[in-house]
């Protein structure tokens, strides 16, 4: 229960412990740097690159936002509930790996290039109620 609500008032941005201010700056770039992904996929697709190369290129460049991002956080408490929910979720503290969404995507029935297609339209895409509640109104 206590995991449970930390991770809810993390996500809610109402935490204490989380920089009120600095949130929703971080939030923005990690938005701006999963979006960049779709620019960088049609980039590599008329440099030649198949499906499975682009969405492991769009697999890497997501891990580096999640690390330039997690870094600009100030206090440590957030980055280790960050990890602690990664690694509840998936078994691993960075997040789903590239074979496990590989494996998700089968199950869910897809086969060949949308199985890696799929990844890297995840890999461009942010969770929208937290951007809501994080991201200023436009």
């Amino acid at each position: 229960m206590c995991v449970t609500w930390i991770f809810g008032s993390y996500k809610l941005g109402k935490s204490r412990i989380v920089d009120q201010e600095l949130l929703p700056r971080i939030r923005a770039r990690y938005d701006e740097g999963a979006k960049n992904i779709t620019d960088l996929n049609e980039t590599w697709k008329s440099q030649g690159f198949s499906a499975k190369e682009r969405s492991k290129m769009a697999f890497i460049e997501r891990e580096k936002i999640m690390d330039e991002t997690r870094g600009m956080m100030t206090e440590q408490f957030s980055k280790d509930s960050i990890q602690l929910r990664e690694f509840l979720k998936y078994g691993n503290p960075k997040g789903a790996t590239y074979d496990q969404l590989v494996a998700k995507n089968i199950e869910k029935g897809l086969r060949g290039e949308a199985v890696y297609e799929a990844i890297i339209v995840s890999a461009s895409r942010t969770n929208a109620s937290v951007n809501a509640t994080l991201l200023p109104k436009k």
